[in-house]
């Protein structure tokens, strides 16, 4: 038994996994391309033959792969390992994808979080960097410590899974707003 596992190991998913041994927590690690695998084994996590080995390994498992469909069929091919564990998904998607994810979740016993991460891999672990997630509080309480290792200023903002694409298509539509202002 490992404290977190990590699914998902590009770019940003080894930061995540790297950031988690750099702060002394034991990792297990997986990814549908084996070789991504190796580097953070060598770097001292363990490797789980498939995902739902992976979530088995630990109580918390982040996945950060391309979408919220993606983790929704990693999921269902780790059913039998959800029960009783918390999913902190990191991918990208929209809010129906983010419910539907949330509800997968919760029927096979599971509890999780979702978050948006504002920041690029480098950034991973710095104190300034920002991921914004949702969650129950009490699932913040627990768990936020886990988000704060992968950015110090990560902020708990609601408790809605869908509510966080809407967020962003706020914040987003803003900036884009006063990009093409400057730009005129």
């Amino acid at each position: 038994m490992t404290d977190i596992s990590v699914i998902g190991l590009g770019a940003m998913g080894s930061a995540l996994a790297r950031a988690q041994l750099k702060a002394g927590r034991s990792v297990t690690v997986w990814n549908r391309n084996l070789e991504k695998v190796a580097p953070l084994v060598k770097d001292g996590a363990m490797a789980a033959a498939t995902a739902s080995e992976a979530v088995a390994a630990s109580p918390v498992t982040i996945t950060c792969v391309k979408s919220h469909p993606q983790t929704i069929e990693i999921m269902r091919s780790a059913e039998n390992a959800l029960p009783g564990k918390t999913i902190n998904e990191l991918s990208t998607g929209g809010a129906a994808e983010a419910e539907e994810l949330a509800k997968m979740l919760e029927d096979a016993g599971a509890k999780w979080m979702v978050g948006i991460i504002n920041a690029y891999p480098h950034m991973i672990g710095d104190e300034a960097t920002v991921l914004t997630v949702v969650g129950t509080e009490e699932q913040w309480v627990v768990h936020g410590p886990i988000i704060k290792v992968l950015g110090g200023g990560s902020v708990h903002v609601g408790d809605r899974a869908g509510m966080l694409a809407a967020l962003f298509a706020g914040l987003f539509t803003v900036r884009q707003g006063f990009m093409w202002g400057m730009i005129y």
